[in-house]
């Protein structure tokens, strides 16, 4: 697994946790408000995972040899940079 994968993983497992606590908050009763600010930091948390991802794939798609595998890849990650910036 390489580093950006662990780094990934790490955030994955700060964003579960982030994920519990707001179902405990919610059960709890907190203030709404208090929960949405919970939202919004793990919206922030995913965003930024995607955006490593877009980035990383970005590099990769440079290193293609193939033309055409090239422009395919590069076409997929401008799409699916588009549906994350949403």
């Amino acid at each position: 697994m390489s580093n950006s994968c662990k780094d990934i993983k790490i955030q994955m497992n700060r964003i579960k946790g982030q994920v519990e606590a707001v179902d405990r908050m919610i059960d709890s009763g907190r203030d709404p408000i208090d929960i949405i600010q919970q939202i919004i930091a793990i919206k922030s948390c995913l965003n930024k995972i995607g955006k490593d991802l877009i980035k990383q794939e970005s590099q990769e798609c440079f290193t293609q040899v193939n033309e055409k595998e090239r422009l395919l890849k590069f076409e997929n990650l401008v799409k699916n940079f588009f549906k994350l910036s949403n």
